[in-house]
């Protein structure tokens, strides 16, 4: 999946995550699979960038 895609899906999640906490009846499993889910989206990402090899730092880009 390419970056872009994958910054949608992120904040896709972000929004279902952020609903199903503000609901009044709080569905457990589905709160843990939307975290579960933006937690793997967020290490795709992290992977995607670019690393500096002597520092091992991620360069500067969107994560800064």
């Amino acid at each position: 999946m390419e970056t872009a895609q994958l910054f949608g899906q992120y904040a896709r999640l972000r929004r279902e995550l952020e609903e199903a906490c503000t609901a009044p009846v709080w569905h457990a499993g589905r709160i843990e699979r939307l975290t579960a889910e933006i937690v793997e989206t967020d290490r795709l990402l992290a992977d995607s960038q670019p690393v500096d090899e002597q520092t091992a730092d991620s360069l500067p880009g969107i994560f800064r």
